[in-house]
């Protein structure tokens, strides 16, 4: 499916199970999307009636051309070791996260007050276990 939204960049994450992760990623900006955009503008699309054919030849000329305007970047990134940061913190960014999304689609005043508490009580938690 074909639309009007642009990706800026697709990420994906692998983990090795040690301190390291492999991230593949590629560039979509604007000025990349154009190209995309009008290289398969200059396809000729008129040589066959038949929609499978069409729709089997687009598919690969985005494939093709994606590869070749935004190629597949692979980046290892070593990890941080946080030990600090453990189930009861995640737990607690989890309610917080919890508590914004509410608030922007009610845009209640009373999610928002939450949300501060949680985000400022992560802020004292996390504080505290690293000096532990």
């Amino acid at each position: 499916m074909i639309s009007d939204h642009e990706i800026i960049e697709t990420k994906f994450k692998l983990d090795d199970g040690e301190n390291k992760k492999i991230v593949f990623s590629r560039n979509f900006s604007e000025g990349k999307i154009r190209g995309i955009a009008l290289h398969l503008l200059e396809q000729d699309w008129n040589y066959t009636s038949n929609v499978n054919v069409l729709y089997e030849n687009l598919m690969m000329n985005i494939e093709k051309v994606v590869d070749k305007i935004s190629p597949l970047q692979v980046k290892c990134v070593e990890r941080v070791n946080e030990e600090w940061i453990d189930t009861e913190v995640k737990q607690a960014q989890k309610l917080r996260d919890e508590y914004y999304k509410v608030f922007k689609y009610t845009s209640n005043i009373k999610y928002f007050e939450k949300y501060r508490q949680g985000r400022n009580s992560i802020i004292s938690m996390i504080r505290r276990k690293e000096k532990e």
